[in-house]
């Protein structure tokens, strides 16, 4: 009995440059019936056979194979949409996002989908370069104490509320954690101790040989953070 594989769609023209196509027919016959070694024969629309060898077969099965992946991945492509119930298509889903899309890229009242995005006031991010440059500042000289190892003293150019600027007669390592100190005079004349774990952010040299310290404060207690409010509030301090 001769073996038939046809394919259920219309059959492609043979005038067509891809005519070796998984649309068209192809028949499997015994080598008994027709006398032709593996008798494999090729069918077109015309139903004039004629011998088809194992390449063409070959080549005519991948095809078809390559079809059948092919709407396998488009049956994969459906995916789950949360503003929807259950699943559905990619271009279903891009549909129902399109006012949500417009809505966002719509700006100064527009309908235009083309227009601009508008951005409000951008504000900085919370990093301890941000808050050094928020935050006020008083400028004087104090003599304060830096903890690493041995007292070191130095002048503190630069107070505000996150760290602070000083020279210092000796470097430090930068990113190492140190202790400072500062003895200040508020307004009725008390001295007040302000002291507080800080990193060295920065060490770099003078040319008179000193060097220039930054240093970012990493733990205030709530006493020290209180004398230091009170120190930037006031705008100037008296040293002791």
């Amino acid at each position: 009995m001769p073996i038939a594989l046809q394919s259920t769609n219309v059959v492609a023209s043979r005038f067509s440059p891809d005519w070796l196509s998984v649309h068209e027919r192809f028949t499997a016959m015994p080598s008994s019936t027709t006398g032709v070694p593996l008798g494999k024969y090729f069918s077109c629309g015309s139903r004039v056979r004629f011998p088809m060898s194992m390449t063409l077969l070959k080549l005519a099965t991948e095809r078809l194979l390559h079809v059948l992946r092919g709407k396998k991945r488009s049956l994969e492509s459906r995916f789950y949409c949360q503003d929807t119930e259950g699943h559905v298509p990619m271009k279903t889903a891009a549909r129902r996002r399109a006012p949500f899309r417009d809505a966002i890229l719509r700006a100064g009242g527009t309908t235009s989908p083309l227009g601009s995005l508008t951005l409000g006031g951008i504000q900085p991010m919370s990093t301890p370069e941000g808050d050094r440059r928020q935050a006020p500042r008083v400028s004087t000289d104090l003599q304060g104490t830096l903890g690493s190892g041995e007292a070191v003293t130095c002048n503190v150019v630069n107070l505000s509320k996150t760290g602070a600027l000083a020279v210092s007669s000796q470097p430090f390592d930068e990113m190492s954690v140190v202790q400072i100190s500062v003895s200040v005079k508020n307004d009725d004349g008390q001295s007040e101790d302000f002291a507080c774990e800080a990193a060295v952010v920065r060490c770099a040299p003078r040319p008179d040989g000193r060097h220039d310290l930054g240093l970012y404060f990493t733990a205030v207690p709530d006493a020290a953070r209180a004398v230091l409010n009170r120190i930037i509030e006031s705008g100037s301090i008296l040293p002791v």
